[in-house]
């Protein structure tokens, strides 16, 4: 069974249910460990990516594919576990050097190449890739240029055609209404995931550097492209904020969800308000919103066809207005998750999941805060209720250090990223419980339930009056830490049993540090005293480095854990990252 794009599939539910032999008690026993590691040349922020039965020039072959933020992709023998195994293949796509923090924010420290998920076409042997190409220096020509290769899976050859450089322009809107808007890839980062949808690929930008402008007169903003698969040609563009700034596309490098009836769904983050710009979720400023777009024929081959944006949106953006509540409280670090039955997913960093019909973009539940969300009474002063926005407060702070931002009221939770519980990439779901499976940061890993049949998200609610918190299907125990981002999940089961939901998250902040990383597997069936607990089966706490929003991935009775690379003391350079990769030994 093949892993050909982020989360397994393009509803993005993140579940492998072709696992026959990592079952919970195979996992929790001796029998489960490291069977190898294999390096590459930089950070692998994209997951790996597996298919089977690839014919080689070695002869058929089980391969896994790892692309690195210095442009290289590998294709590694997933069956050859000795430690002296070469890649069967490696190719570097564009050239690739140490950016300075005068170019990028210390938000990523190292090389700016590959960050997003590539997408494979296993029927015409083909991976799509986006590669960032660096000249020697900031401002050579051709610097920040953007490109997608099509790489043969067997050879890792570009097939022909490819590549071709990533280029658009768009008229604006409103206040920018009778000017172009032109891609400036020097200022925009492809973090989404690829999507691969009816024949066309499509890549989707943010911005490249913590929401800098390209000048102080060129914002970016955040745009989807569409190339044809037949000839490359590009025959989709699409543009958040044509009317505005800002509304870049990175949800936490969670891919473009695609529908069977050709939609494509996706969450923004903040606006970057230009004089005159209409107001967060209007045309033209589709800022902190969920979007969803539809192919058309004609050009610019996508149009907008609904949309959601929270009614406290310029709260989100704009905070309180004061150095400790600033706002900045993007809808958009999180991805949606389209669940069977016909229902989308998702949250971000206020920590509130919104439960939308994908057809109209409305809620389904939700739809004022309702009782159970206001905050306790104690906490009711100087609060305004319309802060806290709709949807349902999944996550909590739990930290429970002395850190001075641990918040007492939830609209606190809204007013900046610091006080609550960032939900960063999309939830998974597993149909053996029926649960959506999430870790916020500073909160445990949660399980809620989903009515396929009402469209619905259930949950309890803390029969405290003073608390009136809401509570899960399920959660594990461990301590939450403090800092960025929470943790990333993967789903495998055989079918309806044996789930086991797989945790990669950070030992310590890893927002501005790369970070020591656990990957934890759980039981996905509740169990312990009360039914209730997410039984915890095995762990590695060894001091490999958290590749970050990179969920790992699992395959034919293999765990395939991404890190990052280690960095020099002044940043300088970058050592090898890895892909360590776990199974039963035999």
């Amino acid at each position: 069974m093949n892993v050909l794009t982020h989360h397994n599939n393009i509803s993005r539910t993140g579940t492998y249910a072709g696992e026959t032999v990592l079952n919970p008690g195979a996992v929790s026993s001796d029998r489960f460990t490291k069977l190898y590691e294999r390096h590459v040349d930089g950070d692998v922020y994209a997951q790996v990516l597996y298919v089977e039965n690839v014919q080689t020039q070695q002869g058929h072959r089980n391969l896994f594919y790892v692309a690195t933020s210095t442009n290289t992709v590998y294709a590694f023998n997933a069956d050859d576990h000795s430690s002296s195994a070469q890649p069967v293949w490696q190719r570097q796509l564009q050239p690739a050097r140490i950016l300075t923090s005068e170019e990028i924010c210390r938000e990523t420290i190292g090389s700016v190449g590959i960050t997003s998920t590539p997408v494979i076409d296993a029927q015409e042997g083909t991976m799509y890739v986006v590669a960032r190409s660096s000249a020697a220096h900031a401002g050579a020509p051709g610097d920040g240029d953007n490109y997608l290769h099509v790489l043969d899976i067997a050879t890792g050859a570009e097939r022909p055609k490819a590549p071709v450089r990533i280029a658009a322009s768009l008229p604006g809107t409103g206040p920018s209404a009778g000017h172009t808007i032109a891609f400036n890839p020097r200022c925009h980062r492809n973090r989404p995931a690829l999507l691969l949808l009816n024949g066309v690929v499509y890549i989707a930008y943010g911005t490249f550097s913590c929401d800098q402008w390209c000048s102080q007169t060129e914002p970016y903003h955040g745009w989807v492209f569409g190339y044809r698969t037949a000839d490359l040609v590009l025959v989709a563009a699409f543009c958040t904020s044509s009317g505005a700034a800002g509304a870049g596309i990175w949800q936490s490098g969670a891919g473009l969800v695609g529908a069977p009836d050709g939609s494509i769904y996706f969450a923004t983050g903040n606006d970057g308000l230009l004089p005159g710009s209409p107001s967060p979720g209007a045309p033209g400023n589709l800022g902190d919103s969920i979007v969803r777009l539809q192919a058309i024929p004609q050009w610019p081959g996508l149009q907008l066809a609904s949309y959601f944006t929270p009614q406290n949106a310029a709260f989100l953006r704009d905070g309180y207005g004061t150095a400790e509540q600033p706002g900045d409280t993007d809808l958009g670090s999180g991805g949606p998750t389209l669940l069977p039955g016909n229902t989308l997913v998702m949250g971000g960093k206020q920590g509130r999941i919104y439960v939308l019909d994908p057809a109209t973009m409305q809620l389904r539940q939700d739809k004022s805060t309702p009782l159970a969300q206001q905050p306790p009474d104690w906490a009711l002063a100087g609060v305004n209720r319309a802060h806290i926005g709709e949807g349902f407060q999944a996550f909590y702070n739990q930290h429970m250090g002395t850190d001075p931002r641990t918040p007492r009221a939830l609209d606190n939770y809204a007013s900046g990223e610091h006080w609550g519980c960032n939900i960063h990439g999309n939830p998974v779901y597993w149909p053996g419980t029926g649960c959506i499976y999430h870790m916020a940061e500073k909160d445990h890993l949660k399980a809620f339930k989903y009515d396929g049949q009402l469209g619905r998200i259930s949950y309890d609610v803390e029969p405290d009056p003073a608390t009136r918190a809401v509570v899960p299907f399920a959660h594990s125990d461990e301590p939450p830490n403090l800092g960025m981002p929470g943790g990333v999940a993967s789903v495998s089961s055989n079918g309806d049993q044996d789930g086991i939901i797989w945790v990669s998250y950070p030992q310590v902040d890893g927002q501005w540090q790369k970070a020591p990383g656990y990957l934890v597997a759980y039981a996905a069936t509740p169990g312990g005293s009360d039914g209730r607990r997410l039984t915890e089966l095995w762990r590695d706490a060894s001091p490999v480095l958290y590749a970050k929003f990179c969920p790992p991935t699992v395959a034919a009775a293999k765990v395939f854990r991404p890190t990052f690379a280690p960095n020099g003391p002044d940043n300088s350079y970058i050592g090898p990252g890895k892909v360590v990769v776990y199974g039963l030994e035999a």
